[in-house]
Protein backbone atom coordinates (compact mmCIF):
# COMPACT_ATOMS: atom_id res chain seq x y z
CA UNK A 1 0.00 0.00 0.00
CA UNK A 2 2.83 2.38 0.76
CA UNK A 3 4.35 1.73 -2.65
CA UNK A 4 1.00 2.52 -4.30
CA UNK A 5 0.80 5.71 -2.22
CA UNK A 6 4.30 6.59 -3.40
CA UNK A 7 3.16 5.99 -7.00
CA UNK A 8 0.24 8.41 -6.51
CA UNK A 9 2.50 10.96 -4.81
CA UNK A 10 5.05 10.76 -7.64
CA UNK A 11 2.23 11.19 -10.15
CA UNK A 12 1.14 14.36 -8.33
CA UNK A 13 4.73 15.64 -8.62
CA UNK A 14 4.52 15.04 -12.39
CA UNK A 15 7.10 12.25 -12.43
CA UNK A 16 6.55 10.40 -15.71
CA UNK A 17 5.19 7.09 -14.39
CA UNK A 18 2.56 5.04 -16.13
CA UNK A 19 0.54 2.20 -14.69
CA UNK A 20 1.32 -0.54 -17.18
CA UNK A 21 2.51 -4.14 -17.10
CA UNK A 22 5.92 -3.05 -15.80
CA UNK A 23 4.25 -1.34 -12.83
CA UNK A 24 2.11 -4.39 -12.10
CA UNK A 25 5.20 -6.61 -12.38
CA UNK A 26 7.06 -4.35 -9.94
CA UNK A 27 4.20 -4.48 -7.44
CA UNK A 28 3.96 -8.28 -7.68
CA UNK A 29 7.73 -8.62 -7.28
CA UNK A 30 7.66 -6.38 -4.20
CA UNK A 31 4.95 -8.54 -2.64
CA UNK A 32 7.03 -11.67 -3.26
CA UNK A 33 10.22 -10.05 -2.02
CA UNK A 34 8.64 -8.82 1.21
CA UNK A 35 6.84 -12.11 1.77
CA UNK A 36 10.08 -14.03 1.34
CA UNK A 37 11.85 -11.88 3.96
CA UNK A 38 8.94 -12.30 6.36
CA UNK A 39 8.90 -16.07 5.90
CA UNK A 40 12.62 -16.28 6.63
CA UNK A 41 12.22 -14.34 9.88
CA UNK A 42 9.12 -16.33 10.91
CA UNK A 43 10.92 -19.60 10.14
CA UNK A 44 13.79 -18.54 12.39
CA UNK A 45 11.26 -17.69 15.12
CA UNK A 46 9.72 -21.15 14.73
CA UNK A 47 13.11 -22.82 15.02
CA UNK A 48 14.16 -20.68 18.00
CA UNK A 49 10.88 -21.35 19.77
CA UNK A 50 11.70 -25.05 19.87
CA UNK A 51 15.24 -24.40 21.11
CA UNK A 52 14.54 -21.60 23.60
CA UNK A 53 11.48 -22.79 25.48
CA UNK A 54 12.57 -21.01 28.67
CA UNK A 55 12.63 -17.54 27.05
CA UNK A 56 9.76 -15.10 26.64
CA UNK A 57 8.21 -14.93 23.19
CA UNK A 58 9.27 -11.35 22.52
CA UNK A 59 12.86 -12.29 23.41
CA UNK A 60 12.70 -15.16 20.94
CA UNK A 61 11.41 -12.79 18.26
CA UNK A 62 14.17 -10.32 19.11
CA UNK A 63 16.81 -13.05 18.82
CA UNK A 64 15.39 -14.23 15.49
CA UNK A 65 15.44 -10.67 14.15
CA UNK A 66 19.03 -10.16 15.27
CA UNK A 67 20.11 -13.40 13.60
CA UNK A 68 18.42 -12.63 10.27
CA UNK A 69 19.08 -8.88 10.28
CA UNK A 70 22.46 -8.93 8.56
CA UNK A 71 21.30 -11.30 5.83
CA UNK A 72 18.18 -9.27 5.11
CA UNK A 73 19.98 -5.91 5.13
CA UNK A 74 22.74 -7.17 2.84
CA UNK A 75 20.26 -8.69 0.40
CA UNK A 76 18.11 -5.57 0.36
CA UNK A 77 21.11 -3.24 0.01
CA UNK A 78 22.50 -5.24 -2.90
CA UNK A 79 19.14 -5.23 -4.64
CA UNK A 80 18.72 -1.52 -3.94
CA UNK A 81 22.11 -0.65 -5.48
CA UNK A 82 21.16 -2.48 -8.69
CA UNK A 83 17.73 -0.84 -8.77
CA UNK A 84 19.16 2.64 -8.28
CA UNK A 85 21.55 1.99 -11.17
CA UNK A 86 18.54 0.99 -13.27
CA UNK A 87 16.72 4.17 -12.23
CA UNK A 88 19.70 6.30 -13.27
CA UNK A 89 20.84 4.45 -16.40
CA UNK A 90 17.98 2.15 -17.43
CA UNK A 91 16.15 4.56 -19.65
CA UNK A 92 12.49 5.43 -19.79
CA UNK A 93 11.37 1.83 -20.30
CA UNK A 94 12.78 0.62 -16.99
CA UNK A 95 12.41 3.86 -15.03
CA UNK A 96 8.95 3.20 -13.54
CA UNK A 97 9.69 -0.45 -12.82
CA UNK A 98 13.01 0.18 -11.11
CA UNK A 99 11.79 3.23 -9.16
CA UNK A 100 8.79 1.36 -7.75
CA UNK A 101 10.98 -1.65 -7.02
CA UNK A 102 13.49 0.55 -5.14
CA UNK A 103 10.72 2.09 -3.04
CA UNK A 104 9.19 -1.34 -2.47
CA UNK A 105 12.44 -2.98 -1.39
CA UNK A 106 13.00 -0.33 1.27
CA UNK A 107 9.39 -0.44 2.47
CA UNK A 108 9.27 -4.25 2.37
CA UNK A 109 12.44 -4.60 4.41
CA UNK A 110 11.17 -2.22 7.08
CA UNK A 111 7.75 -3.90 7.14
CA UNK A 112 9.35 -7.28 7.77
CA UNK A 113 11.11 -6.03 10.88
CA UNK A 114 8.69 -3.50 12.30
CA UNK A 115 5.22 -4.50 11.16
CA UNK A 116 5.21 -8.27 10.65
CA UNK A 117 7.09 -9.12 13.84
CA UNK A 118 5.15 -6.55 15.85
CA UNK A 119 1.88 -8.05 14.64
CA UNK A 120 3.15 -11.53 15.47
CA UNK A 121 3.89 -10.46 19.06
CA UNK A 122 0.51 -8.72 19.28
CA UNK A 123 -1.39 -11.80 18.12
CA UNK A 124 0.62 -14.06 20.42
CA UNK A 125 -0.21 -11.83 23.40
CA UNK A 126 -3.84 -11.73 22.34
CA UNK A 127 -3.93 -15.51 22.14
CA UNK A 128 -2.23 -15.86 25.53
CA UNK A 129 -4.24 -13.25 27.45
CA UNK A 130 -7.62 -13.50 25.70
CA UNK A 131 -9.48 -11.64 23.02
CA UNK A 132 -11.93 -9.51 25.00
CA UNK A 133 -10.44 -6.31 26.47
CA UNK A 134 -13.03 -6.25 29.27
CA UNK A 135 -12.45 -9.88 30.20
CA UNK A 136 -10.29 -10.52 33.28
CA UNK A 137 -8.14 -13.60 33.10
CA UNK A 138 -6.37 -15.46 35.87
CA UNK A 139 -2.86 -16.20 34.69
CA UNK A 140 -1.42 -18.89 36.91
CA UNK A 141 1.42 -19.93 34.62
CA UNK A 142 3.07 -16.52 34.58
CA UNK A 143 5.30 -15.89 37.62
CA UNK A 144 4.67 -12.13 37.35
CA UNK A 145 0.99 -12.54 38.23
CA UNK A 146 1.50 -15.10 41.06
CA UNK A 147 -2.09 -16.27 40.74
CA UNK A 148 -3.58 -12.76 40.94
CA UNK A 149 -6.34 -11.61 38.65
CA UNK A 150 -4.67 -9.63 35.89
CA UNK A 151 -6.71 -7.29 33.74
CA UNK A 152 -5.81 -6.59 30.15
CA UNK A 153 -5.67 -2.86 30.84
CA UNK A 154 -2.39 -3.43 32.72
CA UNK A 155 -1.03 -6.88 31.81
CA UNK A 156 2.31 -7.99 33.28
CA UNK A 157 4.21 -7.59 30.01
CA UNK A 158 3.59 -3.82 29.94
CA UNK A 159 4.86 -2.98 33.41
CA UNK A 160 8.30 -4.49 32.96
CA UNK A 161 7.66 -7.68 34.94
CA UNK A 162 9.72 -10.67 33.89
CA UNK A 163 7.81 -13.80 32.97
Amino acid sequence: FITLAALVFLHLLHVPLQVDLNTVAALMTIIGYSLNDTIIVFDRIREDRKLMKHMRFKDIVNHALNVTLSRTILTSATTLVVLLCLVAFGGSTLFGFSLLMAIGVVVGTFSTFFIACGLLIFFQKRETYGEDDDEKISIEAAPASKGKIVSLENPPFFNGAQT
